[in-house]
């Protein structure tokens, strides 16, 4: 049985529905406009955040941020607020506050709860720190003495760095040459003044001596010249020594010690400037590379002890040996030569004290 649909029993479908109207769940304030415009700025700080915060699924920083490509481009009075400093000022303190409040910012979290990588290297570097002190260093031929205060003109532009840089703390106590004494306090209160080495013979190498000098008073020009009030307060062991290329400023690595270091301290830098000569004689080597060299043992880096580098406990070519036993026997007649000045010395002097 077929049945048959008339058209008045099918559904009406219009060419073009009517719109319905759709219910506005947003709610909007409408005396916005009659704000100022700090208030403006104020609001703006909750909606925008700091140029590319936020980060893709690559890490990589996203690059469409509202306060450089969303707001501006709402009005020209927005338009106008981003401009402001003001605004940038607070989305990135903003920015900052929210990755110190938020613990479960990964990066910053792993940071935080992430040990030192080796608390045994932490604490060497302390320790050399405090017992090997590391300063830029003024060098001038000068007689110094031990708690005697003198003062200098500074001029050199390296020096000028220098002073600017030992003098960075206190620039703030520093107005009169004449009347105004530096003082600093470290975190345990103790007074602190600004330091620096003073390299008095004209030169630093590793195993020569300087001074430890503090700076008393000090008057820095707009130029950058300066007047400094200062006295040497300890005598040091230079260790180490490091050269800027770009101002030809020393920096220096040392340790404090006693007064009467003195001759120990010459008789070694002596014996290392021979060292020294002796290196580039008998194994060609320039002398900086004969300084590099002498600086690996003394700091015990070098793959090679000092009579090996020597050939002093015999090497694998019979030549070294050979002039290893010329060197000595160099030195033996030297002793026998010494020995007999002295026997004939000796027999000058017999007859005086006969008559005596």
């Amino acid at each position: 049985m077929t049945s048959f649909l008339s058209a008045a029993s099918l559904p009406f479908y219009p060419a073009n529905p009517l719109p319905v109207p759709v219910q506005k769940t947003t709610t909007t304030f409408h005396l916005y406009n009659n704000l100022p415009s700090d208030v403006h700025c104020h609001i703006l700080t909750f909606l925008s955040e700091a140029p590319f915060e936020k980060y893709d699924d690559q890490g990589l920083p996203f690059r469409y941020a509202p306060l450089t490509h969303v707001l501006p481009l709402v009005s020209k009075t927005f338009h106008a607020h981003c401009q402001k400093n003001f605004l940038w000022q607070l989305s990135i303190t903003r920015k900052k506050s929210l990755q110190t409040l938020e613990p479960t910012y990964t990066h910053y979290h792993n940071l935080a709860s992430t040990p030192p990588p080796s608390s045994q290297k932490s604490l060497y570097s302390l320790t050399e720190s405090l017992l090997r002190p590391t300063y830029p260093t003024f060098i001038m031929r000068t007689g110094l003495r031990k708690s005697q205060s003198f003062s200098l003109h500074f001029f050199e532009p390296r020096y000028r760095r220098l002073i600017s840089q030992t003098m960075e703390r206190y620039m703030e106590e520093i107005n009169d040459f004449s009347e105004n004494v530096v003082k600093g306090e470290d975190l345990e209160g103790r007074e602190v003044k600004p330091r620096f080495y003073y390299g008095d013979k004209g030169t630093v190498s590793p195993g020569g001596l300087c001074f430890l000098v503090e700076v008393v008073r000090c008057h820095i020009y707009p130029d950058g010249r300066a007047d400094v009030m200062m006295v040497p307060v300890e005598r040091v062991l230079v260790e180490r020594v490091e050269r800027e290329e770009r101002d030809n400023l020393f920096f220096v690595s040392g340790r404090v010690v006693g007064d009467d270091f003195g001759g120990e301290g010459e008789q070694q830098s002596e014996v290392l400037r021979r060292l020294g000569m002796r290196l580039v004689e008998r194994l060609g080597v320039t002398a900086e590379q004969a300084r590099g060299m002498i600086q690996g043992i003394l700091e015990g880096n070098a793959e090679l002890t000092l009579g090996e580098l020597l050939g002093m406990q015999g090497g694998e070519d019979g030549d070294e040996e050979e002039e290893d036993e010329e060197w000595v026997g160099i030195e033996e007649e030297e002793e026998e030569e010494e020995e007999e000045e002295e026997e004939e010395e000796e027999e000058d002097e017999d007859p005086h004290s006969g008559d005596a």
